[in-house]
């Protein structure tokens, strides 16, 4: 469980005083690079299980949405699938751009060049 500290971490800076001082929060974990919706699913599984175990140690009810960002081109063509269980999108259109044109914003492929000079 690669996430589960940093989760633990950002769900643990959901203290009892913001609660209590009314302040209402409505976090949106984000599971980062998912091309599949079995991945997704996975990494879903461990956002929501530790964030129930977080809440509870801190006699908290605070809602949370968990989502993706579709930035691989894989992800792209199985967002149908993701959808079911996603409870957010956002588009990381850098990301799927480079990943598609299989460039980074540093190197610029003959592609690119060629494309950029076409006008």
């Amino acid at each position: 469980m690669p996430y589960a500290p940093l989760l633990r971490e950002k769900f643990s800076s959901l203290s009892p005083e913001v609660d209590e001082r009314g302040i209402k929060v409505a976090p949106e974990v984000m599971i980062p690079l998912v091309a599949f919706a079995t991945e997704y699913e996975h990494q879903e599984s461990i956002v929501r299980s530790v964030a129930e175990e977080v809440l509870v140690s801190h006699g908290l009810q605070i809602p949370y949405s968990v989502g993706t960002m579709i930035e691989l081109p894989r992800a792209a063509l199985t967002a149908n699938e993701i959808a079911v269980r996603a409870e957010f999108f956002s588009f990381g259109t850098n990301d799927l751009t480079q990943s598609t044109a299989a460039s980074r914003a540093t190197t610029p492929t003959a592609f690119c060049r060629a494309t950029s000079s076409a006008g």
